[in-house]
């Protein structure tokens, strides 16, 4: 199966009120590739989500952590406020681990470092995706330092996922494959 794993950041978790400021996509392979919105954060973002769409439509399947309650809205509501044809991506389909842990698993929380932690998947930074809109305005601001940050935390969050699905993979079942809409 063509997969990869998928992540947005934005500037918040909801839609009506946040900014897209990047995606990342982590092959199966180990290969990742990222992009981030550098300047001009209404313009940006839109540029930002035709070429996710572009990118994405090259997969079979995505694989995200929570793609259902947070990646594929945040995506979709703001695809469609710039008028983004969403067409490409309308035959992909996609796991969310979040639900296969939620189902499956017997976990204190069912967040993605939990899950890291409890299969002795290490994580190399301490960010979370509550920290990324501050470094983004910092990145906004020159500070090529919080940019790197917030890509390492995508590309953590991106191998942590992709861990978690080869371990998760034996019992990843039809009934936990979805279409994106």
């Amino acid at each position: 199966m063509n997969a990869v794993c998928f992540d947005i950041e934005s500037t918040n978790l909801y839609a009506d009120t946040a900014t897209i400021i990047g995606y990342g996509l982590l092959h199966l392979n180990g290969k990742f590739q990222c992009a981030f919105v550098k300047e001009n954060p209404e313009e940006g973002e839109k540029q930002l989500i035709e070429q996710c769409v572009r990118q994405l439509s090259k997969h079979e399947c995505i694989v995200t952590f929570n793609g259902s309650g947070f990646d594929f809205p945040m995506l979709i509501s703001r695809a469609l406020k710039h008028g983004i044809d969403l067409s490409p991506i309308s035959d992909i389909s996609y796991i969310d681990l979040w639900l296969v842990i939620k189902d499956n698993l017997l976990l204190t929380r069912n967040s993605l470092d939990n899950a890291a932690k409890f299969f002795g998947i290490e994580k190399k930074t301490e960010l979370s995706g509550k920290d990324v809109p501050n470094l983004y305005v910092k990145a906004m601001q020159g500070d090529k330092k919080a940019l790197r940050k917030i890509r390492q935390h995508l590309k953590d969050d991106l191998q942590a996922t992709l861990q978690l699905y080869l371990r998760l993979k034996p019992i990843i079942g039809p009934s936990y494959v979805f279409p994106i809409f």
